[in-house]
């Protein structure tokens, strides 16, 4: 887990004042992009069928506001696709933030270069004979055999 991660609760609150904020305007304007704050809050926390769910969460409380203080009079095909556009944005921000977990999880399941056939870090294959010029001594293989 995450050492720097938000409880699930304060993302859940940020979420919900979000949603009020959104009650309490007309349907033309829209709040609705702010939704990305516990999208991204959250992503650390969440898996990939959890980051979707609340993908819906966040589009069914935007489209929400064309109903629930007062039905749209006027001009309903404009908001309309001003709320679907903040749901085509909130979309693509979950697809980047699933793709981005799945890039980290195969990051972490590479081999590291300790455990690797080559393991020797240096630029060139002599490892040890550019290492005596060095102040300081990095911690590199302890035999030339791994270097050769």
């Amino acid at each position: 887990m995450n050492p720097f991660a938000l409880p699930p609760a304060l993302i859940w609150l940020i979420w919900l004042g979000i949603l009020l904020m959104e009650l309490a305007t007309p349907p033309t304007v829209v709040f609705g992009i702010l939704y990305v704050v516990p999208l991204l809050l959250g992503a650390a926390q969440r898996t990939t069928r959890q980051a979707w769910r609340f993908l819906l969460i966040c589009c069914a409380s935007t489209l929400s506001n064309l109903l629930v203080p007062l039905p749209v009079n006027h001009n309903l095909a404009a908001v309309l696709i001003d709320r679907l556009l903040v749901c085509l944005a909130l979309g693509v921000i979950t697809v980047l933030l699933v793709r981005n977990r799945e890039l980290q999880r195969q990051r972490i399941a590479l081999p590291s270069p300790t455990t690797s056939r080559h393991r020797c870090w240096a630029p060139w294959p002599r490892c040890r004979s550019w290492e005596a010029t060095l102040w300081w001594r990095p911690s590199a293989p302890a035999s030339s055999e791994a270097c050769a």
